[in-house]
Parts: C-alpha cells; structure tokens; sequence
C-alpha cells in the first residue's frame, strides 16, 4: 500500500474509534430521542470532528500537501460535518419537542397542594 493510502486508513481507523467515544459522551448528556438514523447522522459528525486535527497533521508531516491546502482538507471536513448535522436537527427537533409536550403536566392539584401556596 502507498504512504497516502496508509495515511487516509489510519484517519479513517481513529476517527471512527474516536467518533464513537465522542458520541457516546454526547448522548450520555444529552439523549438522542429520533432513533438510529439520527444516532447515524450524530456518529459520523463525530467522528469527522475528530479528525480534524489529526487530518492537518498528517497531511503536513507525512503527505506534505503544504499547510494551506491541508486547512483547506480540514474546512472541507468540517463543512460535511456541519451538513451531517442537518438532517440530524431535523429528525431532532420534532421527537425533542414531542418528549417536552409529554413531559409537560402543567400545574396539577397535587403540584397545589404541595406548594403551600
């Protein structure tokens, strides 16, 4: 295998370790209510998000691209990232606003009665 092939499936190989801790943190303090698509569309965000770094580094140490055009790989990442996040927001928003309507009970007798008021 060449040098760049070796570069892209090492990239490849930590952003998807390193995409699954970071979205399990996330869901761990913010739950994913639109189910596993959403889960899909969050992970693979995540995991692009960390390779950014990596990404520039790799590139400028191993491939020399130069600088300018390795930012310019990691922008390009950081837009797909951002698009990914998109349809996730979308699923998102409805079952986020779903869940606050069933958890809203409004002000019952016992809430009333319990507040001394």
């Amino acid at each position: 295998m060449s040098r760049e092939a070796i570069a892209i499936l090492g990239l490849v190989i930590f952003g998807l370790i390193f995409g699954y801790f970071t979205s399990r943190s996330s869901q761990k303090r913010e739950a994913i209510y639109s189910g596993p698509i959403a889960q899909v569309f969050h992970y693979l965000a995540s995991s692009l998000l960390c390779t950014l770094t990596p990404t520039i580094l790799v590139s400028v140490i191993v491939l020399h691209v130069g600088f300018i055009r390795a930012v310019l790989i990691a922008l390009a990442m950081f837009i797909l990232a951002l698009i990914l996040l998109l349809p996730y927001a979308l699923l998102e928003k409805p079952a986020i606003e779903d869940r606050e309507k069933q958890d809203d009970r409004g002000w019952t007798r016992e809430d009333a009665i319990s507040s001394g008021l």
